[in-house]
This record gives C-alpha cells, sequence and structure tokens, in this order.
C-alpha cells in the first residue's frame, strides 16, 4: 500500500468543535467529468456544505463566464479564483476587493510576435479577463465554449496582435529548439517584469515539441489566491480542504490542510497532496468526500 493510500482519510474531527472549512476545488476532471457536464450528486454535496456555512470557493483555469453556470448551480456566494488566480473577485460582493495578475501589453506582444516567428502551432490564445483573443485553428470543444463565453471574443492575426495586457498566453512550439528560444527570449528581458512558463502537460522528456505553453505573470497560482480568499473568512490553512487533477492544482494540493488528488489523475502520480480521493471524478470522488468527512 502506497504512503498516499495509507494517509487517504485525515484523522476525525472532534464531534464537539466542528470547525468551518474552505472548499477548494478545480473543475475539468475533478468536479466537471465532461467540459459542460456536472453530476447531480455533486452539487447536491456542494449545496448542502454552503448550507451548513463552508466557504466552497471555484478554482478553475476558466475564465468566469465559463464558471458560471457551475458557480449558480451549486448556489455559491463566495468569491472566484479564476484563470488559474490570475482574476480573483467575488461576483456577488464588492466588500471583497479583487485582484488581478497580468502580464504587459508590452510583453504580450513580443511572446506572440515571438511565437509567429518561431512558427509556433495555430491556434494561439490572449485571455484577459473575461476577453480572450484567439488566431484560425482547430480549437476543440473546451475553447470554442472560451470562444462562445468572451467579452469580447476578438480574432487576429500576424499583422493584428491586440495591444492588450493578458491573464494568460497560450502557444504550441513546434519543436524543442523554438520551446528553449523563446524561453530564452523571455528569461533575457530586462524591464524586471517576469513571466512564468509553465506547460499543459508535465514535460516526461527533453523534447517538449507540440506540447502547449501557458505563459503567466509570475507569482500568478491558484494558491495564492486561496490562501487570500480564506484569510478574509478568517479560516486557518488546517481548515482548508482542497481538490485537483493537474499541474496547476499542486501548490493548492499540497499546501492546504487536507488536499486531495482526483484518484487516476496526473496529481495523484506527480504531485506531493497528502490525500487521494476514493474515486475518480467520474465516480463523484469530490462529493464522497464531502458526505463523508464535512457534512455533519
Amino acid at each position: 500500500m502506497t504512503e498516499k493510500n495509507k494517509k487517504n482519510t485525515p484523522d476525525k474531527e472532534a464531534a464537539t468543535a466542528r470547525p468551518r472549512y474552505l472548499i477548494a476545488f478545480d473543475l475539468d476532471a475533478t468536479v466537471l467529468p465532461k467540459i459542460d457536464e456536472i453530476d447531480e450528486r455533486t452539487v447536491r454535496a456542494f449545496r448542502a456544505a454552503h448550507g451548513q456555512g463552508h466557504i466552497p470557493v471555484i478554482a478553475s483555469a476558466r475564465h468566469y463566464n465559463m464558471i458560471r453556470w457551475v458557480y449558480e448551480a451549486m448556489g455559491l456566494d463566495s468569491p472566484v479564483c479564476a484563470i488559474n488566480g490570475a482574476h480573483v473577485f467575488h461576483p456577488r460582493d464588492e466588500a471583497f476587493a479583487p485582484s488581478e495578475r497580468s502580464i504587459s501589453p508590452r510583453r504580450t506582444r513580443r511572446i506572440i510576435e515571438a511565437a509567429f516567428e518561431y512558427k509556433c502551432h495555430i491556434p494561439m490564445y490572449i485571455e484577459y479577463k473575461n476577453a480572450l483573443w484567439y488566431t484560425e485553428g482547430n480549437h476543440g470543444k473546451y475553447y470554442r465554449v472560451r470562444i462562445d463565453t468572451s467579452e469580447p471574443s476578438t480574432f487576429f492575426a500576424h499583422t493584428t496582435i491586440p495591444e492588450t495586457p493578458a491573464s494568460r498566453i497560450i502557444i504550441t512550439p513546434p519543436d524543442t529548439r523554438a520551446a528553449r528560444e523563446i524561453e530564452a527570449l523571455i528569461a533575457a528581458d530586462t524591464s524586471g517584469e517576469v513571466v512564468a512558463v509553465s506547460w499543459d502537460f508535465l514535460q516526461l522528456a527533453e523534447d517538449v515539441s507540440n506540447i502547449r505553453m501557458s505563459l503567466c505573470s509570475a507569482g500568478t497560482d491558484k494558491w495564492y489566491a486561496i490562501e487570500r480568499i480564506a484569510a478574509y473568512y478568517g479560516i486557518p490553512r488546517e481548515d482548508i480542504y482542497a481538490f485537483g487533477d493537474m499541474w496547476n492544482d499542486f501548490l493548492m494540493l499540497e499546501n492546504s490542510g487536507r488536499g486531495y488528488a482526483l484518484r487516476g489523475s496526473e496529481a495523484e502520480r506527480e504531485s506531493k497532496a497528502k490525500y487521494v480521493t476514493r474515486y475518480t471524478c467520474a465516480e463523484c470522488g469530490v462529493a464522497d468526500v464531502i458526505e463523508r468527512e464535512i457534512l455533519r
């Protein structure tokens, strides 16, 4: 039995004092088995947790317009961590001060120019809050929904690169040399603005050909947003639950008091999460934990 399996269930809380939990959760492949599908059991579990005074918080790579239907289905009334923590705000309470982290318009333009110079694959994307700029290409269902729900949603080409800050830039280098050249260009900038590069799938080899690069302002991460939201509600780290499946959830899972990797996910294999759900996303693994450990 692995160490994660041994630690699969935290110690039970004393019956006399039930804390108020913050429940941070990713969407895709964590509570959503498909882009536009959620199980009623999951909705019921989150509604019940909210009804008992806990604070469910969505922490997603999606922008808010792609999050809203889940937020409303669960009856939430809490801040949202959108675009991996680049855009954090409360949709219904102005008392919570919003925050954003973005790449400057100048750096955004230079990165996209380099992407065209190195013949990165199309499509390319520039995301800023609820706005999206995109090139031609095969977008796939996720980005077709992103295009349809963005405000505004604008096509661009190498001659019409927008002058905009970016919450996130998505490009796909054609080969490892191009990827390293773009990384070097970003690292060589002397303006003092730091841009972080990550990969939408873990680098399992030196060859990163055709793997999507995700670029954001350094320090952007779901965990920092969750930490701030928890402080707003006075919830200590040990009373934060977190659920996720991919690399962009790792820091959140590893720093929360009760970070759960979804069974069968990249997070189970590669993160240092203390716990693993008993069931997969499709089997309502998150709802199972909420029902057994949080609801009373």
